[in-house]
């Protein structure tokens, strides 16, 4: 039920999002960017790094990172932490 009410919130905010370009509402995550390196070894990692947003009418893209943190920790990382 909690998930339920998650994404019904996440419909409900999706209108009111313009596109910064065109204007239009429906401004929202088209795809995500993996591969947050390691805080150690600097390996890509299974970690979502930024969120694509877009529009399907228009071509305009922008890419917002989903954490203040650069790296990700040696627990998400396949080769320190097997």
């Amino acid at each position: 039920m909690a998930n339920i009410h998650l994404a019904a919130e996440d419909l409900a905010k999706k209108p009111c999002s313009p596109c910064t370009d065109c204007g239009t509402p429906g401004f929202w995550v088209v795809a995500r960017a993996a591969e947050r390196p390691c805080a150690d070894c600097d390996t890509p990692t299974r970690e979502i790094r930024a969120e694509v947003h877009g529009y399907r009418k228009c071509a305009h893209r922008l890419m917002r990172a989903r954490s203040v943190w650069q790296y990700a920790g040696l627990g998400r990382c396949d080769y320190c932490n097997p």
